[in-house]
C-alpha cells in the first residue's frame, strides 16, 4: 500500500511540474507587431530637458490587450535606461492606451502614442523593446528596435 501512496505521489508530483512548466512557457495569443518609433521636435517639451518619443504599433486584437511595456535599454531586450507601462481600456466599443497621463485610442488594430523622456535617457539608450500582456495574465512576443 505505501509503494502505491509513494508512486501516486511522485506521478501528481511530475504531472504538476510539467504542467508549471507549460504554463510558463505559453505565449500570449496576443501578437504586437511593426513598431516604429520616431522623435518629435516639440519645443515645449525640450525646454524641459525632454524629448517626445512617438511610438507606433499594432495589435492583433486590441481586445484581448490588458498593456504594454516599453522598456529603453543599451541593449537589445534591456530595460537599464528608463521604463514605461501603458495600460489598455474600453469605454463603449473604443479601446485606449493610457501611459503618462494622456490616453490614445486604438484605431482598429494600431496605437500611436507619446512618451516623454529625458535627453540624457535618449542619448544612453540604443533600444527600445515593447512586450505586451494580456488579460489572462500572459505575455506576447517581445519587439526590439535599434533607436539610436
Amino acid at each position: 500500500m505505501k509503494k502505491i501512496v509513494k508512486a501516486l505521489l511522485l506521478l501528481s508530483s511530475f504531472l504538476f511540474f510539467q504542467k508549471s512548466v507549460h504554463a510558463q512557457t505559453m505565449e500570449s495569443p496576443l501578437k504586437i507587431y511593426d513598431l516604429n518609433p520616431g522623435v518629435e521636435n516639440d519645443s515645449s517639451v525640450s525646454s524641459e530637458g525632454k524629448f517626445r518619443l512617438y511610438v507606433n504599433f499594432k495589435l492583433s486584437d486590441p481586445s484581448l490587450a490588458d498593456s504594454v511595456f516599453f522598456s529603453f535599454g543599451t541593449t537589445e531586450g534591456s530595460k537599464d535606461v528608463v521604463t514605461e507601462t501603458g495600460n489598455f481600456s474600453k469605454k463603449g466599443s473604443v479601446y485606449s492606451l493610457k501611459v503618462q497621463g494622456p490616453s490614445y485610442e486604438v484605431i482598429n488594430t494600431e496605437v500611436s502614442c507619446r512618451l516623454k523622456i529625458k535627453k540624457k535617457e535618449l542619448s544612453d539608450c540604443k533600444y527600445l523593446t515593447l512586450v505586451a500582456k494580456d488579460k489572462s495574465g500572459l505575455y506576447t512576443n517581445a519587439l526590439t528596435l535599434r533607436i539610436n
